[in-house]
């Protein structure tokens, strides 16, 4: 399939209607990482009730403490990304295209606080990640995977739909 075999950080992953596994249910992902060691994204449409200042337990944040925290995927819920416009940046920003850049930074919500922000932000509470050749896999609906639960592919998103929808909205935009 050559639309497999052109997937790229920056394409999205989007769940079909059919979609089996209940926490990917309705999900928009956006590939950060991917290659032969594996895949690595971010579900960029399910908000979580949790708030920066409540992941950070930083009561001292007044601008962004607020601003809820999405959920980005069930590996390693205990780390904090942000996906962001690329006018902004940390020494550990890595750029995802040419609109979007992703940032793990344990002093990126200070400088956001202390008015260094991007335009745009969404920050994540962990990750989804394919190992090897699982994501292909997927894609094929090879065993054991099977047709009804492979992910459909969106090319090159545009930074306003990562960026101004959420939830079911972006879900089907996408």
């Amino acid at each position: 399939n050559t639309q497999i075999q052109s997937l790229k950080v920056g394409d999205c992953l989007i769940a079909p209607p059919r979609m089996k596994d209940p926490r990917f249910a309705k999900s928009v992902i956006l590939l950060t990482a991917h290659g032969a060691q594996g895949s690595m994204g971010f579900v960029v449409n399910k908000p979580t009730s949790f708030t920066v200042a409540q992941i950070t337990e930083n009561d001292d944040f007044r601008k962004i403490g607020d601003i809820e925290v999405n959920w980005g995927g069930p590996v390693h819920n205990n780390v904090v990304h942000i996906l962001h416009t690329c006018d902004w940046q940390t020494s550990r920003t890595r750029p995802i295209n040419s609109e979007i850049n992703i940032t793990s930074d344990s002093m990126m919500f200070s400088y956001i606080e202390n008015g260094t922000e991007p335009t745009k932000w969404k920050s994540f509470l962990g990750f989804s990640s394919w190992s090897g050749d699982q994501l292909e896999g997927e894609l094929s609906g090879s065993e054991p995977w099977t047709p009804e639960q492979s992910w459909l592919i969106l090319k090159n998103p545009s930074s306003e739909m990562i960026f101004n929808l959420d939830g079911d909205e972006m879900w089907n935009e996408a």
